[in-house]
């Protein structure tokens, strides 16, 4: 799932986190430092509209 949240914060991918099957996805954030520490999403979107690519964060 893509960008299910807003980017601003953490706390509703530590809400959601373990209660899906779904893989879960974001935009690149300024820091993405927090996402990656915290496995809080499986990969990141990075690239323009119509060259947008997944890379792992695990």
């Amino acid at each position: 799932m893509e960008s299910p949240f807003a980017r601003e914060g953490t706390e509703d991918y530590r809400r959601l986190r373990g209660r899906t099957a779904l893989l879960f996805s974001e935009h690149m954030p300024p820091d993405p430092m927090p996402f990656i520490r915290d496995g809080l999403i499986d990969a990141f979107v990075v690239g323009k509209p119509m060259g947008a690519h997944w890379c792992s964060v695990h």
